[in-house]
């Protein structure tokens, strides 16, 4: 919003404006290594199994965090937009709802 023109431009302006045309596909790339091939090409680990992998990769447990502050709800979100203040969960339970899907 800070470029000259954008001041009351929304989120949705935004990302109509930086949606190009699609292109065309690409071709498929060569699969590549999984994470143990990986580790395998290491030096040292070239006859070790999946099983010394998956220990290798696992760390100590850590300490314990704080608790964190109760966040907010969803809903609480959606009513602090500016004309949701009071809507009802109901409101809120069909502003979220999408169109039926295609099979």
């Amino acid at each position: 919003k800070s470029i000259p023109g954008n001041e009351t431009k929304t989120a949705a302006d935004f990302a109509t404006a930086i949606k190009g045309e699609k292109g065309e596909k690409g071709e498929t790339g060569a699969d590549g290594k999984s994470a143990l091939d990986v580790w395998k090409s290491i030096p040292g680990n070239e006859t070790k199994t999946a099983a010394d992998f998956a220990t290798a990769i696992k760390g100590e447990k850590g300490e314990k965090g704080e608790t964190g502050a109760d966040g907010k709800s969803a809903l609480d979100v959606w009513k602090s937009i500016p004309g949701n203040e009071t809507k009802t969960a109901a409101d809120f339970a069909t502003a979220i709802k999408g169109d039926r899907g295609e099979k």
